[in-house]
């Protein structure tokens, strides 16, 4: 039986490594995603044809739930020593972004399951910055958050995820 059980929770981790949709919408559990624009929407998120991606959709249709707390999420879990910036308009708001990633980590009881591996560092686990315990040795955290005009110099990433950075106060 037990056997069983772990080749279920096998299963289900893979896919939410390699499906985001099934990621965002089973294992972090928001039900309000739909197939019809959210399934795309993580494809276009996922899909390494493209380096550059814009995603301009109206407010409220979870482009920062997908693209931005999902999609670090599930590069986490694809491989826990990814080191991900996090850029958004103001340190503010990318706190809030990291709050919610931090307490799917801490608190969710679906994701724990399924990634045991991903547990937080006793080293790092602050507002601007969270350490996941990782095999390899780099200077830079799991996950920073920055605001937009934060220095970057000397840091190294393997993603740097852009969420709402534009606004009337830094475009002029």
């Amino acid at each position: 039986m037990q056997e069983g059980v772990e080749e279920v929770r096998k299963q289900l981790a893979d896919f939410g490594k390699s499906d985001l949709y099934f990621f965002c919408k089973g294992i972090l559990r928001y039900n309000r995603l739909t197939p019809q624009l959210h399934r795309e929407l993580c494809w276009v998120v996922e899909s390494s044809s493209y380096t550059k991606k814009l995603v301009m959709i109206p407010r409220g249709m979870y482009k920062t739930t997908i693209a931005n707390i999902g999609r670090t999420l599930q590069k986490l879990c694809q491989d826990r020593n990814n080191r991900i910036i996090i850029a958004c308009n103001t340190d503010r708001i990318a706190e809030s972004r990291l709050r919610i990633i931090k307490s799917h980590i801490e608190r969710n009881p679906l994701f724990r399951w399924l990634y045991p591996e991903l547990k937080p560092s006793k080293d790092k686990w602050t507002s601007h910055e969270i350490l996941i315990e990782r095999d390899g040795d780099f200077a830079d955290p799991s996950v920073t958050i920055v605001g937009v005009g934060s220095a970057l110099a000397g840091r190294h990433c393997t993603t740097f995820i852009k969420d709402a950075i534009v606004d009337d106060k830094n475009t002029n």
